[in-house]
């Protein structure tokens, strides 16, 4: 389904659907699916393990959507812009890193909807640029950040010397 077939990926959720955890095996990769239930963001203040999240917050449940920036350590800056429903505040990505995570996967929620399109650093790196994919959205993060881009999985060869980033963890989104 494409609310816009130029670049996005629109996806229709019953928010109001109860919240229900599948665990699969897919091609040797053990997977947990999670449906239902609303999708919101939470810009904490400062770094936090998800389970003191979800519990801080009386979530059902909670992934990690986000990456924080490597060179502020002691702080919650994340990797690109941000606007999440706890705060009502838009933070704009440094330019830096927005230059990087051009085509990466932008995330919009709505009320009723939730939209997966290329970032663009000159155009969504403001509320108005936001505004222009989903007037009413109610949450915006970049999504992955550089494990994809143009919707395709990164070859190894794309980090470079990144540390650890091959490391077999627990990935969500």
């Amino acid at each position: 389904m494409f609310r816009n077939p130029k670049h996005t990926w629109k996806f229709g959720f019953d928010f109001t659907g109860q919240i229900i955890k599948n665990k699969i095996t897919l091609q040797g990769i053990p997977l947990i699916l999670i449906s239902g239930g609303k999708p919101i963001t939470i810009h904490a203040d400062s770094r936090y393990q998800v389970k003191d999240i979800v519990a801080k917050h009386e979530a059902i449940a909670g992934v990690d959507g986000v990456f924080f920036s490597l060179e502020k350590l002691d702080s919650n800056d994340v990797i690109g812009p941000i606007f999440s429903q706890n705060t009502k505040k838009f933070v704009p990505g440094d330019s830096y890193d927005n230059n990087k995570l051009k085509n990466c996967l932008l995330v919009l929620i709505s009320e009723d909807e939730v939209d997966f399109i290329p970032f663009n650093p000159e155009l969504h790196n403001t509320i108005k640029g936001i505004k222009s994919e989903i007037p009413n959205f109610t949450d915006a993060f970049v999504g992955a950040a550089f494990l994809v881009r143009n919707y395709q999985p990164q070859p190894p060869e794309s980090f470079g010397k990144l540390f650890k980033f091959n490391e077999p963890l627990h990935r969500a989104f």
